[in-house]
């Protein structure tokens, strides 16, 4: 799979153009909405719900209407989509998202595993749906077997390895996150890595061998001129870029 050339044109929103105030909250249907609007290619987290559906969720667990604190693998998509974004939204599915962008901008799906699973099925269940799906797309993910089973699985979209903090890994297993090793075998596409870790001797090895490294999250100009002097493009969160202040 060759890279999309979009993956380094124009600033990518996280999960998101995402305004609280506005009412458009990460991560929802409206944040979409508004990233279409003014044109803003944007990404965002998709993970699998106990009923086999992609639902878009960053954390691992979720906070219940009824105040219990669930594992979100643990809990199905009918159950997750009641849960209230803001005063308006809903927590979207994959569908739900793939059928609002329909094509219109380019999306960055980030493909969110908490635990070791050794069946394929959340892969499977995501490239059955980006089957027939003719937008601009790209997958990333922090989990390298899912960089490798995606690659495999999906066609003609570019998949990527997420790195950076890795807070929810051990003290031992974190520095070989951060070098990626594992790009050897499952050959990437495209490297994401988290800013606060930039520069890295280890993104700079990689992209000496062809892979584009993309920032995130950009959320002041300090952070926006670091990342276009180390990165090849970067994902903006609660800022907006000096290229999509005049619109």
């Amino acid at each position: 799979m060759g890279l999309a050339s979009w993956l380094t044109l124009d600033p990518i929103a996280h999960r998101g153009f995402y305004d609280d105030a506005a009412g458009a909250p990460e991560n929802s249907l409206s944040a979409f909405r508004r990233a279409i609007t003014h044109s803003i290619p944007f990404e965002f987290d998709v993970q699998y719900a106990a009923d086999g559906c992609p639902v878009v969720w960053h954390d691992a667990t979720v906070r219940l209407p009824d105040g219990i604190v669930a594992r979100v693998a643990e809990r199905t998509s009918s159950e997750l989509t009641k849960m209230r974004l803001g005063n308006t939204d809903f927590v979207p599915t994959l569908a739900q998202v793939l059928e609002l962008v329909n094509g219109k901008v380019p999306i960055v799906i980030d493909v969110r595993r908490w635990n070791f699973d050794r069946h394929a099925n959340f892969e499977r269940a995501i490239a059955a749906q980006l089957q027939h799906y003719r937008g601009p797309a790209a997958l990333q993910s922090f989990d390298p077997l899912a960089v490798f089973r995606l690659a495999r699985l999906t066609s003609g979209f570019p998949v990527g390895q997420t790195s950076g903090e890795l807070r929810s890994a051990n003290r031992l297993l974190a520095p070989i996150g951060r070098a990626m090793p594992t790009n050897i075998v499952t050959c990437p596409d495209f490297i994401t890595y988290e800013i606060t870790r930039l520069p890295s001797l280890w993104t700079d090895i990689w992209r000496r061998r062809g892979l584009p490294l993309l920032a995130f999250p950009v959320n002041n100009e300090k952070d926006e001129e670091r990342a276009q002097q180390v990165a090849d493009n970067f994902f903006f969160g609660d800022y907006i870029p000096a290229r999509y202040r005049c619109r």
